[in-house]
């Protein structure tokens, strides 16, 4: 029995020696060893935000056409089946930040697809969700882009990365209007997740067409596809680091806008919900008015007895600041110390992007960030559109008002005479 166990080892020897000699002139490369998360297969094409991204689209059943917050594909894709609206555009029932395109009036606020409509969350599971919009854009602007053709004389675009050489490969699908495929033989456009507040029948999204590559504003109701990614830290991509003595950093963009030109949306001092006519009549904070609709009580933040129960509250809870409860841990709104910073460290100088005017803002180690003039709302009436009115979370001097900053051609400074109840925009900080 020994000497038949020792032949066996022999022979096995043997066979694992030649078994090596016929394959020790194919290396394995490690870069053909793709990594996998939930069975799908993924590329690190080093970007600086840590973000994997899926060498495949999300297919479900055939298809790889969805229609914006819809989890599953459909055989046709107009306004009339779209889920998320009552049979037209000016009826969203979700996902809506303007009263004009909200069934009955509706805002709910929302900016970025949640989990429970994202179709990757359903269909892929684990850590794969829909890209957002600035992973779109660092994905776009990450890597160069070629238009190529495979053996069979199909399009398709490959990006490699221009951080550490890795390549993705975008086919040409097209996308699906009605029953019709449209752009299959040389484009592509795909879904981000977030939500074109200035217009919300629209989401951000990423097109491959012919020779051309661009950002794109979809129309929710039609059929697009989507690339899958694993995000790595989504705040990196928002925020800007201006080398202030704090070391909190400033937003990119304001609250609710995909570009720096934006303005984005209008908030109460307060409130989380964008609205309307923005007045103390309808001021989430204010129990009574006077004949007029001025002021003449209010429920929370108050320093002075005649406007009520005073409680000496002076900085927004938690719950009441409106980056907090959008964006999430690590942002929120920037305190009256906060502007104060950034007025006292940067350098101000009036700019132009995107035919818009603002003051950008250059800090001391050369970052800068921009904030477009966008005025200011009232009683539903946007009130001096070549000035910017910017919030803080602190309570001004005269409780019926909130602290901010103030830019113009002409001022930048601090501005604390601004009444609660009017809509004005907000740029984030992170700390």
């Amino acid at each position: 029995m020994k000497k038949i166990y020792q032949l066996g080892m022999l022979l096995s020897a043997i066979t694992l020696f030649y078994a090596c000699s016929d394959n020790q002139d194919v290396p394995v490369n490690p870069d053909d060893i793709k990594p996998v998360h939930e069975g799908h297969e993924y590329v690190d094409l080093g970007f600086p935000s840590g973000a994997l991204w899926s060498t495949e689209e999300l297919c479900v059943n055939g298809s790889y056409f969805f229609a914006w917050g819809e989890t599953d594909p459909r055989d046709y894709y107009t306004p009339a089946d779209y889920t998320l609206q009552a049979g037209r555009d000016s009826t969203l029932t979700k996902y809506c930040t303007k009263a004009e395109y909200g069934l009955d009036g509706m805002i709910d606020g929302l900016m970025e697809l949640l989990p429970e409509d994202d179709p990757v969350v359903k269909h892929w599971g684990g850590k794969w969700c829909m890209p957002n919009w600035n992973e779109l854009k660092e994905l776009y602007v990450g890597c160069t882009w070629q238009k190529l053709q495979n053996a069979k004389g199909e399009t398709y675009f490959l990006g490699t990365s221009k951080y550490n050489g890795k390549e993705i490969i975008v086919p040409t699908t097209g996308a699906q209007v009605r029953d019709e495929v449209v752009h299959s033989e040389g484009g592509a456009f795909y879904w981000s997740s977030t939500l074109l507040t200035d217009s919300c029948n629209h989401v951000a999204g990423l097109a491959f067409r012919a020779d051309e590559k661009y950002f794109r504003d979809g129309k929710r109701t039609a059929g697009h596809c989507i690339r899958p990614v694993i995000p790595g830290r989504r705040e990196v991509l928002e925020m800007v680091d201006l080398g202030l003595p704090s070391g909190i950093k400033w937003a990119r963009e304001n609250l609710g806008a995909i570009r720096v030109s934006k303005p984005g949306l209008y908030y109460a001092w307060g409130e989380t919900l964008p609205k309307v006519q923005y007045s103390f009549e309808d001021y989430k904070y204010c129990s009574a008015t006077n004949e007029d609709g001025t002021l003449k009580t209010l429920t929370k933040y108050i320093t002075d007895s005649q406007y009520g129960d005073v409680d000496n509250l002076t900085q927004l809870d938690g719950g009441d600041d409106v980056v907090q409860q959008t964006w999430g841990k690590g942002w929120r709104m920037p305190t009256l110390a906060d502007v104060n910073e950034l007025l006292d460290y940067c350098e101000q100088v009036i700019d132009t992007i995107d035919g818009v005017s603002g003051t950008t803002f250059i800090g001391p180690n050369g970052n800068k960030i921009f904030l477009p003039w966008a005025g200011t709302i009232y009683q539903g009436v946007l009130e001096y559109p070549t000035r910017g009115y910017y919030w803080s979370s602190t309570l001004g001097s005269d409780p019926k008002c909130g602290e901010g900053l103030f830019i113009s051609e002409k001022f930048v400074m601090l501005g604390n005479g601004f009444t609660r109840c009017s809509g004005r925009c907000i740029r984030p900080v992170h700390d």
